[in-house]
């Protein structure tokens, strides 16, 4: 008796204990059978299934490993694949075609480390990924396995889109979509509706038959790219929040990124709310009506990321870098290129407006037209010489002579 006594006050002391140090419940993925995304034929589904219509979500691709398996995924992490992430999600120097494989590795690796943190950087290294690195790879114009591997990868992200935990919904990505949530604390569908990447209108509708004053929180990751401080991409390759992470080991390709404005206003039911964020993401917590809506518009101007060095072409380490003044063009989710020539042979300075091109790409997506310098000092008025130049998003480039990088003038 005195044991069993014993052993219930023991128990009961360590409910009292703060939840600091234990291990949490991982955050899991709303099943790719519960999600459907909307297409029009250009969308980021609908480019992966016309390289093989049959493509369908693999869960033991992403699923959560543990212990062992856990321990080795985050070495691999850490000591392979962080160090060498590049600007649009996969790994090296050689941003060529020929990266279905490396990119689909990063997009799977951080798949599994995030429902145990649950920290927004690993969906900003996610989104980075999909929209750039795999995209490209998809639009090679020969089929090959490597985009074949870029595809499946494609169709495996969205089941990222929506993930839930014991206290509500996280939305990932913002993809044109509907999931139906049936867990054992909701039974709910979430309507998205967005013309992302082309704009950053965002709507989130919140429905269930019969549902009223239902408490939970509903988390709306905040892209990386609409920050309003000044990121150092030292830490996640250049995809990490400051505030949110612990410094972690240098990517050689990626540089650092230039501020934008104040956090978008969030509309919920037409009114507009001061909503808190925690671990990148806004979290609105309250009692919720079927029909109740949210509303945002991510700003989509176009910044820039900067790096000082590049890395040696041979292995990618930092070892064997050499001083450079490079910049790179990012509107939304989307990084631009140009062509190598021009790259090679030109200067660009942040100062240079960016404007939406009136011709689009084949997929829709928006070109940007601006302006190169040829000489290396920019002269105070506007004859200094220059070149007309068309940047295109680097997921719609299908072929290799183009560059992401260019030299900069400060």
């Amino acid at each position: 008796m005195p044991r069993i006594l014993a052993s219930l006050l023991l128990t009961a002391f360590l409910l009292t204990l703060p939840a600091v140090g234990r291990k949490r419940e991982p955050i899991r993925y709303v099943p790719a059978d519960s999600v459907v995304v909307w297409s029009d034929g250009t969308d980021i589904q609908s480019r992966a299934l016309a390289v093989d219509e049959r493509l369908r979500p693999r869960p033991s691709s992403y699923e959560p490993p543990r212990g062992k398996q856990l321990r080795t995924v985050r070495q691999v992490w850490q000591r392979e694949q962080l160090p060498h992430l590049n600007v649009v999600g996969s790994l090296g120097e050689n941003l060529s075609h020929e990266q279905g494989t490396q990119a689909a590795n990063v997009l799977y690796a951080a798949m599994k480390q995030y429902p145990f943190d649950g920290q927004a950087q690993w969906f900003d290294i996610i989104e980075r990924t999909l929209w750039n690195a795999l995209l490209h790879q998809c639009a090679a114009p020969k089929p090959s396995a490597e985009q074949h591997v870029a595809a499946q990868a494609i169709v495996d992200g969205m089941s990222g889109i929506y993930a839930t935990d014991s206290e509500g919904i996280y939305v990932n990505l913002f993809v044109n979509s509907t999931a139906h949530i049936c867990t054992d604390q909701y039974n709910i569908y979430i309507d998205q509706l967005t013309p992302m990447p082309l704009e950053g209108r965002v709507k989130i509708r919140i429905t269930s038959p019969g549902m009223n004053q239902r408490h939970f929180l509903l988390r709306i990751r905040i892209p990386q790219w609409v920050i309003s401080e000044s990121v150092r991409t030292a830490e996640m390759g250049g995809m990490a929040r400051s505030a949110d992470l612990p410094a972690q080991k240098n990517s050689t390709n990626a540089g650092s990124e230039t501020a934008q404005g104040p956090l978008p206003q969030l509309y919920v039911n037409g009114r507009a709310e001061d909503v808190p964020t925690a671990n990148g993401y806004w979290v609105i917590a309250r009692k919720w009506n079927s029909g109740d809506e949210v509303f945002f518009d991510l700003p989509m101007t176009p910044r820039f990321i900067r790096r000082t060095y590049e890395p040696g072409r041979a292995t990618g380490s930092t070892k064997r870098s050499r001083p450079v003044r490079q910049i790179a063009v990012q509107r939304g989710p989307l990084i631009y290129a140009t062509s190598a020539a021009e790259a090679r042979t030109h200067y660009f300075t942040k100062n240079v407006a960016l404007t939406i091109a009136e011709a689009g790409t084949p997929w829709g997506n928006p070109q940007l037209a601006g302006s190169l310098y040829d000489d290396r000092s920019v002269p105070a008025d506007a004859s200094a010489p220059q070149t007309s130049v068309l940047l295109t998003p680097w997921s719609d480039i299908r072929h290799d002579d183009a560059a992401i990088w260019l030299r900069e003038i400060r």
